[in-house]
């Protein structure tokens, strides 16, 4: 059986409307008794009113209370094709994805001809890594069924191919997507900031995708969505970077990144500096030197180490080449486990800092968490003798999985730090992740607790933690590649050495960069920008490289005022 018929079967045959459960959603929300008459009467009038209810509430951001009302509504009309999809778009916001599957085939089963709860469930699978099978799916709708599909939902299809194929390297499918997403859909800024970002191909005033954003820039056309406008900011930057308008292009993300901090984005720098403080308190010198508790023997886990935006997925491209070495992307298994499960009680008059959630009183030892996440590598990557996880929050735990995983490897990549903080602070990060990026003084100042606190773990078990420079990396590929090689005890592959031509998905904001072969254009990016970088320059203080001092010592000198 092919791949197409196995998928034509999933359609043929539903499965059973799911329930969502209380780990997925919660709410307060009352009963709907009163839809219902003495007469065991549906009121058609009261059901459209909660459903429209639930709908808004959906629209705000508020799934709990918008799936109970549709799950009340569902027992009164099983056969509701609206509240089905709204079920399945309530479960995609909480990352159900299971569920929303089963409530858009739900919705098929009781109108077969709905060929938009088809692309959404290729979507959807895309997301769940089902990678073939959603693609299949979607481009088999496009081809066969986009005189009956939404005009939304078939530029939603072709959105998702472009970016599906952009991640997998296929860059000619994925920018013929994109702009066909961009054309059905032109005042999307969403999708132009998808092609204008992941493309690269901007070269001069006239590309019409760069037009449209400058038209939709000078009608204000996204002055009441300040999302919508941060991104139309940052779309903007990127395409007058690509024209080396490079200050107005600073220009540019300074305002979008401003609407972002201001519109959506929560930082408290003073949190954080105290957190941080906190775990170099607890994780002291003393607690790794006499500690008794036990970790798990393997030698499988490798964590990469490293701000955003400093090399980590273009390390993670290079080890990942190599035949004994798998990977898990940024999955935050390890930092669930940490966050939720993890306990210490070493000092008696200081307060465990790692632990979010005091709320749940189930607690494992070291040993078990670090159980835990062994055997979920063995099971994703079983032939591999080294698995890389690179997740953003591995520099916080990383005394913690010393404890948890005494075998376990550290590679951490440092960039300059002014290009580093550059890269960071002109991207615009999903789901308002990274929220230090988003003001150059604050992204300075979490960049020193960054340094602070890989110098603390540098100093504490220097055996298990390989310091690797992003643009030794630029200058010597195979050096610094043979020595990561070496560090993991692993024998040296040249596979190594053409990254770039490796298949899979690149799920970062370095999907595009990490396609081609080692360049040297990204060092040194800081100074396009001229004085517009100060604040951040300032902000760094000791931190900041010695070029970016002396510059900043001549522009004061220069401009005294």
């Amino acid at each position: 059986m092919n791949r197409k018929q196995r998928r034509a079967d999933k359609k043929a045959s539903p499965k059973k409307t799911p329930v969502l459960g209380a780990s997925d959603v919660t709410t307060e929300t009352e009963e709907l008794g009163d839809l219902v008459d003495s007469q065991n009467q549906l009121n058609i009038k009261k059901y459209k009113q909660q459903f429209y209810h639930a709908r808004d509430l959906f629209l705000q951001g508020d799934y709990g209370d918008s799936a109970d009302i549709l799950k009340e509504l569902l027992k009164l009309r099983p056969d509701d094709t609206g509240v089905l999809k709204l079920l399945a778009a309530v479960s995609d916001k909480i990352k159900n994805f299971e569920a929303a599957i089963l409530f858009y085939q739900a919705a098929i089963e009781r109108d077969p001809g709905d060929y938009d709860s088809q692309v959404s469930i290729g979507i959807l699978l895309i997301r769940k890594d089902e990678i073939d099978e959603g693609i299949s799916l979607i481009e088999d709708i496009l081809k066969n069924h986009a005189k009956d599909l939404d005009p939304i939902m078939e530029a939603e299809g072709y959105e998702a191919l472009g970016n599906t194929y952009m991640l997998l390297g296929d860059k000619d499918l994925g920018e013929k997507h994109l702009k066909k997403a961009c054309d059905l859909k032109p005042d999307s800024v969403d999708y132009l900031f998808n092609y204008t970002t992941q493309t690269k191909s901007i070269k001069d005033l006239d590309n019409k995708y760069f037009k449209r954003l400058r038209e939709i820039e000078e009608k204000d056309l996204c002055k009441d969505n300040p999302d919508d406008n941060a991104i139309l900011h940052y779309s903007l930057f990127d395409c007058y970077d690509a024209i080396k308008e490079h200050e107005k292009a600073f220009d540019h993300v300074l305002k979008g990144a401003e609407i972002k901090r201001k519109s959506s984005v929560e930082h408290d720098a003073e949190h954080v500096s105290a957190l941080y403080q906190a775990v170099i308190h607890y994780f002291d010198q003393n607690l790794m030197d006499t500690h008794e508790m036990k970790g798990v023997d393997s030698d499988k886990p490798v964590f990469v180490l490293g701000m955003p935006r400093s090399g980590t997925t273009l390390l993670e491209r290079i080890l990942l080449s190599h035949p004994d070495i798998g990977g898990v992307g940024e999955d935050a298994l390890i930092g669930h486990l940490i966050r939720n499960y993890s306990f210490m009680d070493f000092y008696k008059d200081r307060v465990y800092p790692l632990r979010s959630n005091r709320e749940n009183r189930d607690y494992m030892p070291t040993e078990i968490i670090g159980e835990k996440y062994t055997a979920y590598i063995e099971r994703k990557c079983p032939s591999a003798k080294r698995v890389i996880n690179k997740a953003m929050g591995n520099v916080f735990w990383t005394g913690y999985l010393h404890i948890a995983m005494p075998n376990a490897r550290f590679i951490h990549i440092k960039r300059n730090a002014m290009d580093s903080c550059i890269s960071s602070f002109s991207k615009h990060f999903v789901d308002n992740a990274q929220s230090f990026s988003y003001d150059l003084a604050e992204l300075g100042d979490y960049y020193k607790h960054y340094t602070m606190y890989l110098e603390h773990w540098n100093a504490l078990f220097p055996e298990k933690i390989l310091n690797i420079h992003y643009e030794d990396i630029v200058d010597d590929l195979e050096g610094q590649a043979r020595q990561a090689i070496d560090f993991l005890g692993l024998k040296w592959d040249k596979a190594c050495l053409a990254f770039h031509k490796a298949e899979g998905t690149v799920r970062t904001a370095s999907a595009t960069q990490v396609r081609q072969p080692i360049y040297k254009s990204a060092v040194g990016r800081w100074k396009r920008y001229g004085p517009k970088v100060i604040p951040l320059i300032e902000a760094l203080q000791e931190a900041a490289p010695e070029e970016a001092i002396e510059y900043l010592k001549v522009y004061k000198q220069k401009n005294p005022d």
